[in-house]
Formats: structure tokens, C-alpha cells, sequence
């Protein structure tokens, strides 16, 4: 049995590729995978609901075990846009252009928020998943700073993803709690996890 809490931006596509691949040779195990936000996320693993929990970090709270990871942020716009041949966009590029962030409140949002403080933009189209403004973009709508784990499920569906020119931390921690028991099967799959989401980042980055 293993029960697995995940923020939206990755219940929506990496977590479930991986957990298919980590049952290949399990099929014996009975997994529950569902998606919340990060703060659902951290008190389903406090309350013992879940055994992991995939979260926007950082967690200044006791009583867990935790693993982080950072990933810049990307660009993505859709094919075509007059932004779509250069190798890296800055904030300053972005002027003028019609912007789809996520919902204000999540940590994402508010370094998104700090890294385009100043430039004017055309105007602003929010949402609370990553998926739901990764098709916006595809559908010519706009330009997102997404996470990019979400944006290698777009590549090659009408989305062109860039590097940001300006680290923004769209990275994410790995937590259960400190005082469970000794989870063996979470920390295998954890550190699958983990292995996995960074093969796919480098073959992404490689094919910008």
C-alpha cells in the first residue's frame, strides 16, 4: 500500500507517467495518487492520509522528512510567436505581451510576481493549474512562466518552450512524515522519482 499526495503540476502528468512505470514490476502494490494543492498536500502527510507528499516548498514546519529539489523555470509561448527563435527570454521581452500566470497565492506565482515587477504587459489571464495555461498557450491565447516538468508534456503540441533568462525556482520537495514508520517502498519510489524527473528535464533542456 502506498499513498502518494501530489501538487497539481505534477498530478496532471509526470507523477502518473512515473507511478506507470514504477508498477511495472509491482503489481502487487495498491496505490492511491491524488492531486492537491501544496498546503493540502502537507497536511494530508502530517494527518497520516498520506505516506508521501509531492509539494511547492520550502516547508518551515517540523515533523517531516524532506527532500528537495530546484529546476528553473521556463518560457512557453506558441509556435510562431515573434519570440520563438531566440535561444533565452528575458523579463524585459516580455513587454507588451499578454501574460498567463497561475493564481496568485502559491509561492510560484509570487516569484513569477517579483521577476516581472515594472514591465508593463498587454494584459493578464490567471489560473490555478499549470496544464489548464500550458493548452492556453498552445491555443495561441498568451505566453506562460510554467514549471518544467509540465511544460515537456506540451513540446510539440503547439507550445515552443524557452529558457527564462531570470532563475525563477519552479522546484519542489518530497515529504513524509518524520515520526512514521519506516517506509521502505516510499523511499524506493521516491528516489525513482527523482531520477526520472531529472532525465526528463535534461532531455528537455537538450531539445531547446
Amino acid at each position: 500500500m502506498l499513498r502518494i499526495a501530489v501538487m497539481p503540476a505534477l498530478a496532471n502528468g509526470i507523477m502518473p507517467r512515473y507511478l506507470a512505470r514504477f508498477l511495472r514490476d509491482r503489481p502487487n502494490i495498491h496505490v492511491s495518487l491524488n492531486g492537491y494543492p501544496s498546503t493540502m498536500v502537507i497536511e494530508a502527510v502530517a494527518s497520516g492520509q498520506a505516506d508521501l507528499g509531492f509539494a511547492d516548498g520550502p516547508l518551515d514546519r517540523p515533523g517531516f522528512l524532506t527532500e528537495s529539489r530546484s529546476a528553473a523555470a521556463v518560457i512557453a509561448m506558441p509556435e510562431g510567436h515573434r519570440l520563438a527563435d531566440r535561444s533565452t527570454i528575458g523579463p524585459e521581452d516580455l513587454e507588451g505581451e499578454r501574460m498567463i500566470t497561475l493564481e496568485p497565492g502559491t509561492l510560484f506565482a509570487m516569484r513569477v510576481e517579483v521577476a516581472l515587477a515594472g514591465i508593463p504587459r498587454a494584459s493578464t489571464i490567471e489560473t490555478r493549474l499549470s496544464h489548464t495555461a500550458l493548452t492556453l498557450v498552445s491555443e495561441g491565447v498568451g505566453i506562460a512562466i510554467i514549471d518544467p516538468s509540465s511544460a515537456t508534456d506540451y513540446q510539440g503540441r503547439g507550445v515552443v518552450v524557452r529558457p527564462f533568462g531570470h532563475f525563477i525556482d519552479a522546484g519542489f520537495l518530497a515529504m513524509r512524515r518524520s515520526d512514521g514508520a519506516d517506509n521502505q517502498l516510499a523511499k524506493r519510489f521516491t528516489a525513482g522519482f527523482w531520477d526520472y524527473h531529472e532525465r526528463l528535464l535534461q532531455e528537455a533542456t537538450s531539445g531547446m
